[in-house]
């Protein structure tokens, strides 16, 4: 518990103490509203050390006789003690990376198909300028090395 639940918990028992209802009395009144109130369960909201729910503050606000207005600063301290602040927010996930042995097996795969694709494709060309080649390779003269 905070010291700013503390507080409002604290600050719910004086509203109490100055309306100077019984616990019966609250269960009464909250009834002649339409609201279950019971006085256990107020005795509990005022005497524990977490925050009630919004729909009990709200039902036992009214119960004290406070008029919608009076009721919307309790409300608003409710609310600002029980929403989460960012520091009290998760960090969010980080984005989940592939691992560099998986980039690098990419790069390798893409290298590999581009090389076969380029063998295939020179290989489909090859074989004439090959021919072409040695037939031209086979018709030029040779000096021999071995005198004359």
């Amino acid at each position: 518990m905070t010291p700013d639940d503390s507080a409002f918990l604290t600050d719910l028992r004086r509203l109490k103490a100055d309306t100077g209802l019984s616990y019966r009395q609250l269960e009464r009144n909250a009834a002649k509203l339409g609201d279950t109130l019971p006085a256990s369960t107020a005795a509990t909201m005022l005497n524990r050390k977490t925050l009630p729910r919004k729909d009990l503050l709200r039902t036992y606000l009214r119960a004290c006789g406070l008029t919608a207005p009076q009721q919307t600063p309790y409300l608003k301290t409710h609310t600002n003690l029980t929403t989460p602040t960012p520091a009290a927010l998760p960090e969010p996930a980080r984005p989940l990376r592939r691992p560099r042995l998986a980039r690098r097996q990419l790069v390798l795969a893409a290298a590999a198909l581009l090389i076969a694709f380029t063998t295939g494709t020179l290989s489909a060309v090859l074989p004439a300028e090959a021919v072409a080649e040695q037939e031209s390779y086979a018709a030029t003269p040779r000096l021999s090395r071995c005198g004359p």
